[in-house]
């Protein structure tokens, strides 16, 4: 599941903590993350990666299994009332 963006003065972003553990997991393996640290008010808020960087590296990792899944369940009208006759 794709998460949100978070905003901060104009930065669009999401901060890893706040993934699912799956893409935390992934995201250890992504060599191209450009992580960035936030200072919001006094605090340091991060590892964060920019929403658009995020955004591409979902469609590329998860897009193609999320419609596969979707396509997977769906039934055909004959499947369909064979499995309800049952």
């Amino acid at each position: 599941m794709k998460v949100k963006a978070k905003y901060f003065r104009e930065i669009e972003y999401v901060e890893v903590k706040d993934l699912p553990q799956d893409q935390q997991a992934l995201l250890l393996e992504f060599r191209e993350a450009d992580y960035i640290k936030i200072l919001i008010e006094g605090t340091i808020v991060g590892p964060c990666l920019q929403y658009s960087q995020y955004a591409a590296w979902h469609a590329q990792n998860f897009s193609n299994k999320e419609s596969t899944l979707v396509a997977d369940n769906k039934l055909g009208v004959k499947t369909f009332v064979l499995n309800k006759a049952s």
